[in-house]
């Protein structure tokens, strides 16, 4: 699926004296949500459609050839499962699951695979969260290791991404603005550190580097984000420049 926006939550504003006007614009600011993405490459353009029910999320729909929808399912307001459809064909599920209101694992499932894949966190006296990603044979819960790493947090963004396996060390880091996430009022996103849009700001860098054990080799990608953004500091336009030169367009609307 399209690396949609890496688009990140806001610092908030304090005010020691403020008039009902400014504080119904505040209370404005901060009900704000992200309604339509239009995302452009390579001349093709699809549209994403986001609903809430309050400030949780309900659905993204998009126009593009394969009818494709995200439903969300929230358990208070802890976001508890994504389901991907493709027309009224469910393919792909993501379950989270947590303890004291902190993220300590979740699977993703292919519709009709045999297996599924399950991460693990542990959050550190640090700061820092580690992880191991397992393979999962469903009949018989048998697990196999796929790779393990730790994320590391600087003003509740994740700026390093470590992943570890048999072949290969990953490491990714994140530059970011100072600017609103679409989703900073999204309740229950903030929980997923091991996403992007789920930290405070919005990334405008990021640089993966990954050395091959076997063979020696380093091969880096850089991808870069270009934003705009309206009078309250939320990004209504996104260009993304990947490593190989291929740009995708974004306008977001609220």
């Amino acid at each position: 699926m399209k690396k949609i926006l890496t688009l990140v939550s806001a610092i908030a504003l304090i005010f020691t004296s403020c008039s009902k006007d400014d504080d119904s614009g505040t209370n404005e600011a901060e009900n704000t949500l992200l309604k339509k993405t239009i995302l452009t490459e390579g001349g093709n353009t699809e549209t994403y459609d986001w609903t809430y029910d309050g400030n949780k999320l309900v659905s993204n729909i998009s126009n593009d050839v394969l009818n494709s929808k995200l439903l969300y399912t929230y358990t208070g307001d802890l976001l508890t499962k994504i389901e991907e459809f493709e027309g009224a064909s469910l393919e792909f599920t993501t379950n989270y699951f947590y303890n004291n209101g902190k993220l300590v694992s979740m699977e993703e499932i292919s519709t009709g695979s045999s297996q599924k894949e399950r991460t693990d966190y542990t959050h550190n006296s640090d700061g820092t969260v580690s992880f191991t990603k397992y393979s999962v044979v469903i009949a018989t819960n048998a697990t196999s290791t796929i790779n393990h790493g730790k994320l590391f947090f600087a003003n509740n963004n994740v700026i390093k991404r470590e992943e570890i396996s048999t072949y290969s060390t990953k490491t990714t880091t994140y530059l970011y603005d100072d600017k609103k996430n679409p989703f900073m009022n999204v309740v229950g996103l903030d929980k997923l550190f091991d996403d992007t849009r789920s930290s405070k700001n919005n990334v405008v860098k990021e640089t993966e580097v990954v050395e091959n054990t076997s063979g020696g080799t380093t091969n880096t990608d850089i991808t870069t984000n270009v934003y705009t953004y309206n009078a309250s500091g939320y990004p209504i336009t996104v260009v993304e420049t990947e490593q190989s030169g291929d740009v995708t367009s974004y306008q977001l609307l609220y």
